[in-house]
């Protein structure tokens, strides 16, 4: 059995899920709404189709004989979808209340669950849940739904997928203590010596911190108008904004925390299943002189300046300079201190899938 290593964004989350095994904000949930339609068997079929063919979806975990976790494709492994019948109240409180449960990343059963819900009321339902060690945003809120089951639905062949995550974490791997691994460590040392990353206080006797939710209405239509009039994009708008707030709470002109970034820059991952996402440092400096473009400018700025430094992984930063991270921003459909998205809810049409409505997010807030 060849196994892979795992790629460095990865470990953070292995780790974290060897040490708090029930706590599951790396759960990616999903509820989607079927048209009348929709065959129910044909789903499921589509579904059994594309666990084959994608053996991202069937990545298992191990711990080698040197204590280092490995990963592998369980060839054989199987997928159960569940069928269920009940009524629409009751789908409401399982969907939100008893379908997310943990997953066992040692265990024996698939890293991603589907059950198909019929109700009494005649409307039909797919839940999905995924682990993010094997799967991130992209693979699972835009090629799963909106390329791979349309397609599978339909009867008609799958792209192939040729380069994959466990090729890109061999050559991750590979590259570690290289040329231009040392000179982005040297540079990003220099840059962070002394500095610390936000944190916001936790108590001891609660280091996991407990989840909140919190939500809020921004018109999108005006956020998008003004970006394109003065010439950002959203992101920078509101990692902007965050970075100010952040910076007045801790009453520091320059603040220092983490942030993500999709980490599909090579080509051949850009439609590829898997976790690619990466969390990278980001340091922002409010200066007194200048005014509200020039720092908002000055967010896109600092974020090339980080992706050049690529070829040194965070978890390595984090060794080496002896920190610890604290908040991190995550720009999605909504923000917070440390955002995951826990339910997505679409309706799916033989034409298309067609996102309707975020319904929750969630962040873990540290007290």
């Amino acid at each position: 059995m060849k196994t892979y290593p795992l790629l460095q964004s990865q470990l953070g989350v292995f780790y974290d899920c060897l040490k708090f095994p029930q706590v599951m904000q790396y759960n990616i949930p999903c509820i989607t709404e079927l048209t009348d339609d929709i065959d129910l068997d044909r789903v499921e079929q589509a579904i059994q189709t594309i666990f084959a063919a994608r053996q991202e979806l069937r990545i298992r975990f191990l711990i080698d004989d040197n204590g280092e976790p490995r990963q592998y494709v369980d060839e054989a492994k199987q997928l159960t979808i569940v069928r269920r019948q009940m009524s629409e109240t009751d789908f409401r409180q399982y969907a939100y209340h008893g379908f997310c449960r943990p997953f066992d990343i040692m265990g024996e059963d698939p890293l991603f669950r589907v059950e198909l819900i019929a109700t009494r009321e005649g409307k039909h339902y797919m839940l999905l849940d995924i682990h993010h060690l094997v799967s991130d945003g992209t693979s699972y809120l835009v090629l799963f739904p909106q390329r791979d089951l349309p397609l599978a639905y339909e009867g008609k062949p799958l792209p192939a997928q040729d380069y994959s995550i466990l090729q890109t974490a061999e050559d991750e791997t590979a590259c570690l203590g290289n040329e231009e691994y040392e000179r982005a460590k040297a540079l990003m040392k220099e840059k962070y010596a002394g500095v610390e990353l936000a944190s916001l206080s936790s108590h001891p006797d609660n280091p996991v911190g407990e989840m909140g939710q919190e939500s809020a209405y921004i018109n999108r239509a005006m956020v998008d108008e003004w970006c394109k009039a003065n010439g950002f994009a959203p992101y920078q708008l509101f990692q902007a904004a965050f970075s100010y707030v952040l910076a007045r709470l801790l009453r520091e002109e320059k603040v220092a925390y983490t942030t993500i970034y999709h980490g599909r820059r090579d080509p051949r991952v850009k439609q590829a299943y898997g976790m690619f996402v990466r969390t990278i440092p980001f340091m922002m400096e409010i200066k007194k002189e200048q005014t509200v473009l020039d720092y908002i400018a000055s967010v896109h700025q600092e974020m090339k300046e980080t992706l050049s430094q690529l070829a040194y992984p965070f978890s390595h930063f984090c060794r080496d300079l002896g920190v610890k991270p604290g908040i991190s921003f995550n720009f999605t459909a909504l923000w917070c201190s440390r955002i995951v998205v826990t339910f997505f809810t679409t309706c799916w049409h033989t034409s298309s899938w067609q996102t309707r409505t975020m319904i929750s997010a969630w962040s873990r807030v540290w007290r």
